[in-house]
């Protein structure tokens, strides 16, 4: 999917079809050119031509008997250059590829961590809640106290930062797969 929408391919794919016009264009020197042409040439409001004014319709057909071989290697030179077009086309595809790939395992990656984030950050809550009823009780001391809640800012930070990577990720994906992630939707 990411592959049709992507502009680089759009573009390359133009650039194909303008090859292909081009190639035809040189096939088509191998055919004779046909050229009708007419001139009338009248001075005065009368219709019928008199003997002063002068009028004619002609034919004008030109064979390429012997262009040298330039019509040859012109063909030779626009198909080597279409096929260079199609090479170019599938090593970016294969780019793409793998480019979607590399954002899509980036973006797992970064998914994971902000679960693994979020998680740490529920369990040093509750760590909190039991260390503040301790405390509480008389049971623990003000540093616990603080060096818990230092644990519990850190995983606010770290869940914040991890979310943020995730959500960038993601639009890098978007994007990569040749998305606008403000004008379109990948669903």
């Amino acid at each position: 999917m990411g592959i049709k929408k992507n502009p680089l391919i759009k573009i390359k794919n133009k650039e194909i079809s303008v090859k292909s016009l081009e190639l035809k264009k040189v096939k088509g020197e191998y055919l004779p050119f046909i050229n009708l042409f007419s001139y009338y040439n009248k001075i005065d409001d009368k219709f019928f031509p008199e003997e002063d004014k002068e009028y004619g319709i002609g034919i004008q057909i030109t064979l390429p008997i012997f262009t040298g071989f330039s019509t040859w290697f012109k063909k030779q030179n626009v198909t080597a250059e279409l096929a260079k077009l199609r090479w170019e086309k599938q090593a970016l595809i294969l780019k793409i590829k793998q480019d979607i790939l590399s954002a899509y395992k980036m973006w797992q990656s970064s998914n994971k961590k902000y679960q693994a984030s979020e998680a740490w950050l529920k369990s040093l809550e509750a760590d909190y809640k039991i260390v503040k009823e301790k405390y509480k009780e008389g049971l623990a001391s003000v540093i616990d106290v603080t060096s818990v809640m230092a644990k519990l800012s850190q995983a606010r930070a770290k869940t914040i930062e991890a979310k943020y990577e995730s959500l960038l990720n993601y639009y890098k994906l978007i994007k990569t797969m040749g998305y606008i992630p403000v004008l379109e939707s990948p669903y």
